[in-house]
């Protein structure tokens, strides 16, 4: 509801109170009392009730406030609220406003959209932009989106706020904010410029990313509050809700359930893990997806199952290197010149269970830290350097083990990801590693 129209309802409030306008009254009605009794045009009382002006001039709800103090004091305070987010929501609107064109002009162009998986990871994974850069710009971001949130400003007084929160779903790594991650992406405001969010992505934003945020906190019961939650979004999905997203219902189900096994296989004791891993197995071991990202993230969660539950690490590997095969098509879609992002590293990690040290494996696990590292993944360099500290240790090579050991154990400290490195060190075997 835009301030304008909660502006508009508080002084219908006023009139029933001092008995001008009964409850009853028809809209009509009530716009043209509130327009005699506050000398206001009956057009403008209008727009404010059907939400067509986001705000109210300083001017007018000067004079009205002014006005009610004198007749009824109890929404006094009310109304004075509202005006200072008037003024709040001008100043918050145009900074969102000078963002959101800042970034179009870096990333969404023509070969990308605004959608989850488009646009925003494009922005986040643009290796043109200087690391100080989109450390600026994911910041501003990360403000904005707090201020209005806290503040409860409506998405028709800032449309812009659904561009935010998307480019803040990818870019959040960058300031560490978690918790302003889950509070955006669960709230009411996702959308993009007037457009209600589609269904699809929306589920996307629920099973995906705000269950991962739940998971690097171990707050377990709230990840799977929100994979179902997702999951029974789809089930009401239809072919029709596709014409608005760039993922299918069924590719939407496979990546929630793909990144729900993935972050299970980091806490092998959860107690309903074997049902829910036996059933994506059994559901997709044998299907296609029309998305290379969903295909991608099928065989990783394969590779994560073969790792973690069955020890088999041939197909363990064959499926880490699919996954990175069909991510760089995803990536060359985008125009974007990476390769994978954590699978690359993950395959060095089972071939050197496999087949002990080798230059391979130390090859595309340190290549894949240096493309994590340039992208500036916070939560990514964790497995990545957990899995270069095991490979030091096959070599005895003490000094470098313990070189990403502290690094590992900073970011975590730095960005509160300690369950997340506990649940990576026991994943990839490395207890056996002191990290002090």
């Amino acid at each position: 509801m835009s301030i304008a129209k909660r502006f508009y309802d508080t002084l219908f409030e006023i009139l029933v109170d001092i008995d001008e306008i009964t409850p009853s009254a028809s809209l009509r009605q009530r716009d043209r009392i509130i327009s005699k009794y506050f000398s206001i045009s009956e057009s403008t009382a209008r727009n404010w009730r059907r939400g067509r002006n986001a705000q109210v001039s300083n001017s007018i709800s000067k004079s009205i406030i002014e006005q009610c103090y004198k007749i009824d004091t109890s929404h006094y305070q009310k109304l004075q609220i509202l005006s200072s987010l008037t003024s709040n929501v001008t100043e918050l609107k145009q900074m969102s406003d000078r963002l959101v064109d800042e970034l179009l002009e870096q990333g969404v162009t023509d070969s990308a959209t605004w959608h989850i998986y488009s646009g925003p990871l494009k922005l986040s994974f643009n290796k043109q932009s200087e690391v100080e850069n989109q450390y600026s710009l994911a910041t501003q971001a990360a403000i904005l989106v707090e201020q209005i949130l806290d503040l409860g400003i409506d998405r028709e007084d800032i449309p812009s706020i659904g561009e935010l929160i998307r480019y803040s779903s990818h870019s959040w790594f960058n300031s560490g904010i978690l918790g302003i991650r889950e509070k955006a992406l669960s709230s009411q405001h996702i959308g993009v410029l007037g457009d209600n969010i589609s269904t699809i992505e929306k589920a996307l934003y629920l099973g995906d990313l705000c269950a991962i945020t739940c998971y690097f906190c171990e707050r377990f019961d709230l990840a799977e509050q929100y994979v179902q939650r997702a999951l029974k979004l789809l089930d009401n999905a239809s072919k029709a809700d596709e014409k608005y997203s760039m993922i299918t219902v069924a590719d939407a189900k496979l990546l929630i359930r793909a990144h729900d096994v993935m972050q299970r296989c980091h806490y092998p004791h959860l107690s309903n893990n074997t049902s829910v891993i036996h059933e994506f197995m059994t559901d997709y071991k044998k299907s296609s997806s029309d998305s290379e990202y969903a295909e991608a993230k099928k065989h990783e969660a394969f590779g994560y199952i073969d790792l973690v539950y069955h020890k088999d690490f041939e197909n363990a590997l064959n499926s880490f290197n699919l996954s990175t095969y069909y991510t760089d098509i995803w990536f060359r879609n985008l125009q974007l010149p990476i390769s994978g992002i954590l699978s690359p590293c993950l395959s060095g990690y089972v071939m050197l269970m496999q087949h002990g040290p080798s230059d391979t494996a130390k090859a595309l696990m340190m290549e894949c830290l240096t493309q994590i590292i340039d992208l500036n993944l916070i939560p990514a360099q964790i497995p990545a350097r957990i899995c270069q500290a095991a490979y030091y240790h096959s070599i005895e090579d003490t000094l470098k083990m313990k070189h990403h050991l502290s690094v590992v154990k900073s970011i975590s400290e730095s960005y509160n990801l300690q369950h997340y490195m506990k649940a990576c060190m026991q994943l990839f075997n490395v207890k056996y590693v002191p990290v002090d």
